[in-house]
């Protein structure tokens, strides 16, 4: 923490700090610190030193690969993403129990046949996901990919008490806003 009372002319300062916006008037704008501290700012400060996460200039195409890449590689700038949750809910099991009860129905009406093929159905590992709802979230990450799962530590801006952690599944990934570009899946 730098010291204003050490403060000298030539001293070198720097700032990395994320902000929401909370009123705008005129050529001003309040801005809220993760700190929950206030701070005012003019419009040419915002344009010449700020970067936005839900701003975007144009829009690009990617695939599934490019799109994640680009989210994981713009670490520590803000950003807008759209992925899909995991669904953890009842849907995932009740899928699971009516997959497990054709596979009953075709055991006893083909038996060694269609037996093996249903197993071999229900072992198949793309089960286990099953894509849950659209989440869209502000805020950055670190670019830190957790190796067990790759997925991205995400810090969620819009969450103002109690963790505000996320994790994101790159390859879940629908859309992302930074750098004044919106990346969309193709």
């Amino acid at each position: 923490m730098t010291k204003f009372k050490e403060l000298k002319v030539g001293n070198i300062l720097g700032e990395s700090q994320y902000y929401l916006v909370e009123k705008i008037v005129g050529n001003e704008v309040q801005l809220k610190s993760e700190t929950g501290d206030p701070i005012v700012v003019s419009k040419d400060y915002v344009e010449k030193f700020l970067l936005s996460g839900d701003q975007f200039e144009s829009t690009e195409e990617m695939n599934k690969t490019k799109l994640a890449e680009t989210f994981i590689l713009n670490s520590r700038v803000p950003m807008t993403v759209a992925f899909l949750k995991a669904d953890t809910s009842k849907a995932k099991k009740a899928y699971k129990e009516e997959l497990a009860a054709m596979a009953e129905t075709v055991k006893n009406n083909f038996m060694a046949k269609g037996i093996s093929a249903i197993e071999e159905a229900l072992a198949n590992p793309v089960l286990d996901y099953i894509p849950g709802e659209l989440r869209i979230m502000r805020g950055r990450h670190y670019g830190e990919v957790e190796e067990s799962t790759g997925r991205i530590q995400f810090v969620d801006m819009e969450v103002t008490s109690g963790h505000n952690q996320r994790q994101v599944d790159p390859r879940t990934i629908q859309f992302v806003i930074v750098n004044n570009v919106k990346y969309i899946l193709k």
